[in-house]
Parts: structure tokens; C-alpha cells; sequence
């Protein structure tokens, strides 16, 4: 687990290893930065799985690190990744996490199939269908060195193009907000969501924990819980049989949704207006 001072030193989850990046020497990378200098500095052991967690573990997931190993040494052998994310109702609701990066950060999706392009993959991300069994938030995974190696040369294509004077280095290092509240640069949000994009393009051996047992991103579409999971199964229908009716109704439900979203959105503001 990743800490940045000795004050999220001290709320680190006993569970894990600390990671120290107090000094933070490149905070536009953000956990890349911590994460990539312990890939390229460190022999893993082909056998072993790691995983690299945010100070904010807890607070997003609700899960404490003896419940993450516990979940772990449950798992059968001989997979590449298990991961435990965040957010059930965006990976739900948004057709593939990047349709999702596009809503948060005006502008992501184009970036990103720019970046898939200019590393010579032919992957319409526009038209990827992503569920619960292949997106992950904030990195929360563990995985193989040989998910992790993967990972890496691609997180590196992106790390070499942000860095340099090519084409799309000004787009990259483009700062966007984030929460209402920070401010990072896109490539941020895109090096997020490789280990995704692995998952949806590429065959990989996993396990996921249930994201829906934890924590949910946006509490109107949590009070939509049982239209989100079936926007859910029916995205997975869709990817493992290519029938059209799924997506049909898949977009019938996210409607739905929507419309209760945008209404609560209504109440909550002529409350503020009233108060």
C-alpha cells in the first residue's frame, strides 16, 4: 500500500506492505510513478502476485487487507490477475470504462483510441462492451509478473509519448478536473484503465471479487441497484453471444436510470434552492 506522508503512513492497513513514495517526485504520474519505479527496479518471482494499493483502499472498497489475502488464497492457481474494484454501478451503467473516463473528462475516449492507435493496435474501443468481469478502478488488483510485464510496456508506450515531443504529448499532459475538487493531467486517467483494456482485448485467466458487495460510486444510481445489475448480465450476454437484443434492452434499463439519476439531480437542487 502506497503512502505519501507520515500521515497516510500511519492509517496504512497493517495487511500490507508499505510502500514508501514521500517524495513523490513526480506527482503528474501519480501512482504510476511509484508503481512503475518498483516494476523496473525490482526481480519478481514468477510465482508470486502483487498488487499496488492507493492510500484510499479502504475508503473506496470497505475491505480490509486480511479480507483481500483471505479472498486471495481462496482462489484456485494458475491465474494471471484477481482484482478487487470499486464501483459497481459505473462499470454497470457506462458501456465500457472508457465511455465512463469520456463522461468524467470531456475529450478521454478520443485520447485514448488515439494512444491504442499510435501504438499499432487496431482495437475500436468506441465499440467495446465492458462489464464487472473486466473493468477495474484505481488499479486495485494483483496480479502475475507476467500480467504485470504486460502492463508495463504498454504503461511505458504512454510514459515515453507524455515525456517526449511527440504528437500527442500536449493532449496527454492536458490537465482535467477530477471530483469537482483536483487537478491531474489525462494521462492520468488513461494509464488507470490499461489493465482494463487488457482484459477486454486480450485472453487473460481471472477472478474477481463481487463488486457488488462493495462500495457503489454515486448514490442515485445506488437507489437504481437492481436495474443496474441487469445492465450488467446483459452486457456480459451480449460479449459471449453477440445477440443484439441484449444490448436493447441493456439500453431500455440504462434509460431508466438515467431518467431517475436526472430527476434526483432536480429534487436535490431546488432543496439547496429552498434552503
Amino acid at each position: 500500500q502506497i503512502y505519501y506522508n507520515e500521515a497516510s503512513r500511519q492509517a496504512l492497513d497493517p495487511n500490507f506492505i508499505p510502500l514508501d513514495n514521500s517524495a513523490n517526485l513526480r506527482p503528474d504520474w501519480s501512482e504510476y510513478w511509484v508503481i512503475r519505479n518498483f516494476l523496473l527496479s525490482n526481480e519478481l518471482q514468477e510465482n508470486d502476485l502483487y498488487g499496488f494499493f492507493s492510500p484510499k483502499f479502504n475508503a473506496k472498497t470497505e475491505l480490509s487487507g486480511e479480507q483481500v489475502h483471505q479472498f486471495i488464497q481462496a482462489q484456485a492457481d494458475g491465474l494471471d490477475l484477481i482484482a478487487i474494484s470499486p464501483f459497481w454501478d459505473m462499470a454497470a451503467f457506462f458501456r465500457n470504462i472508457f465511455d465512463h473516463g469520456d463522461h468524467e473528462h470531456n475529450g478521454l475516449m478520443d485520447m485514448m483510441q488515439k494512444f491504442i492507435h499510435a501504438i499499432g493496435q487496431t482495437d475500436d474501443i468506441k465499440g467495446l462492451i465492458m462489464h464487472s468481469q473486466n473493468t477495474i478502478f484505481s488499479n486495485y488488483f494483483v496480479a502475475t509478473p507476467r500480467f504485470w510485464r504486460r502492463w508495463l510496456i504498454i504503461g511505458e508506450a504512454l510514459f515515453n509519448m507524455a515525456e517526449s515531443e511527440h504528437v500527442l504529448a500536449e493532449e496527454l499532459n492536458r490537465t482535467t478536473r477530477h471530483a469537482g475538487v483536483y487537478t491531474y493531467p489525462f494521462k492520468v486517467f488513461i494509464q488507470e484503465r490499461l489493465a482494463s483494456l487488457l482484459l477486454a482485448s486480450e485472453k487473460w485467466h481471472t477472478a474477481f471479487y463481487n463488486t457488488f458487495d462493495l462500495r457503489a460510486n454515486m448514490e442515485t444510481f445506488a437507489e437504481c441497484r437492481k436495474e443496474l445489475i441487469l445492465c450488467d448480465a446483459l452486457k456480459q450476454a451480449y460479449v459471449q453471444t453477440g445477440h443484439e437484443i441484449y444490448m436493447t434492452e441493456y439500453y431500455a434499463l440504462r434509460n431508466i436510470v438515467t431518467d431517475h439519476h436526472n430527476q434526483r439531480c432536480i429534487e436535490d437542487t431546488a432543496k439547496r434552492a429552498g434552503g
